[in-house]
């Protein structure tokens, strides 16, 4: 097993490139800072949401499956318009243990408030991408775009993320680095059309709260068996202000400003 890999992810090692329908991706930079910063294209419903199958297809050790229900399709470039990586989110498993011990809600709860939690289902960087922290980088920068873009789709605001990783390939290293917390496994059950089928492969389950007091957010009733210590917030902002401070250092910048981090288009 890989330490550095996250669930969810696969790496070629005997590949420097590859080609799809004819189109070749050609080996990139191997230090994070001469890709940054990353450039996030949701392409469901676009012309591009193909490609996004394809690649899944090809390259992620699940291959692909139609998401239903409310989804996002990410692919990831370079500053310069390398083709780095694909995610996917869709809607979130109905009933886990774990994570509704950790929310603390009730059935009648959960069944009102699922639609506040999305799934990453798919996570994949590409076998010509050879770039240390980058997984755990790209997780973290990501977060954002996935609220905003869900919230206009959808108009649900998100309360929290959730993603499963098999423990016989990955360590969910990445995962954690960018702040996701384990809360258990599952029980070995995959969902089929004919209801769930038991294939004995019990996953990591992680989550990532997008903010402080989900109970309150939601106005649940019931207290969560699992608490998420208060002390991971504090770290998290911690660090993201560390991050901050580390870009606007490299950038030359002397004070923040909304161009050192683009939303969305080209970068220069």
């Amino acid at each position: 097993m890989n330490d550095v890999d996250p669930g969810s992810m696969v790496y070629d090692e005997s590949r420097d490139g590859a080609t799809l329908g004819g189109e070749a991706f050609c080996s990139v930079p191997s230090l994070l800072t001469e890709v940054q910063p990353l450039r996030f294209e949701e392409v469901s419903r676009t012309a591009d949401s193909q490609q996004w199958d394809a690649l899944v297809k090809r390259w992620h050790y699940l291959g692909y499956r139609k998401l239903v229900g409310m989804h996002l399709k990410y692919l990831i470039y370079s500053r310069r318009g390398e083709l780095l990586a694909a995610t996917g989110w869709s809607s979130p498993v109905w009933k886990l243990k774990s994570r509704d011990q950790a929310i603390g809600w009730s059935p009648s709860e959960r069944k009102r408030f699922l639609e506040s939690i999305a799934n990453n289902s798919r996570f994949v960087i590409f076998p010509w991408v050879k770039i240390s922290h980058l997984a755990s980088h790209l997780l973290a920068r990501q977060v954002r775009y996935v609220m905003e873009d869900w919230e206009r789709k959808y108009g649900v605001k998100l309360q929290l993320l959730e993603t499963f990783i098999d423990p016989a390939r990955f360590r969910g290293t990445s995962y954690r680095a960018a702040n996701w917390i384990y809360v258990g496994r599952t029980k070995g059950y995959a969902k089929t059309r004919n209801g769930f089928e038991y294939h004995g492969q019990a996953k990591e389950a992680y989550v990532y709260p997008l903010s402080a007091n989900i109970s309150g957010a939601l106005g649940l009733q019931h207290h969560p068996e699992i608490t998420i210590d208060p002390q991971y917030y504090k770290t998290l902002a911690q660090a993201g202000q560390r991050r901050a401070q580390m870009a606007i250092t490299k950038a030359g910048c002397s004070a923040w400003t909304a161009a050192t981090f683009p939303r969305k288009g080209p970068s220069l």
